[in-house]
């Protein structure tokens, strides 16, 4: 039986419903092929003062799947261009 493994996983998510599907199911590829998992948050320049919160929103993911599977997190800033 052929199995893909990877090493590491990228699942941008956000606080919305999709993205709880997709982390459960990243989450089970991730423990089959033994991945560390990375979630990604993105934040605008202009909702910088919601950085606190996104960081602690990825956090207390890891902190309830940490011992699942290995864990990263990014916060990702996008720049607007404000002209």
């Amino acid at each position: 039986m052929f199995r893909i493994m990877f090493k590491r996983i990228y699942v941008a998510i956000d606080q919305s419903e999709f993205s709880g599907k997709a982390l459960i199911a990243a989450m089970k590829i991730a423990q089959t092929s033994k991945a560390s998992l990375c979630l990604g948050y993105c934040i605008t320049n202009d909702t910088l003062s919601s950085q606190e919160t996104a960081l602690n929103f990825l956090e207390g993911i890891k902190s309830q799947i940490s011992d699942l599977v290995e864990i990263e997190i990014k916060l990702l800033l996008l720049m607007r261009n404000m002209a």
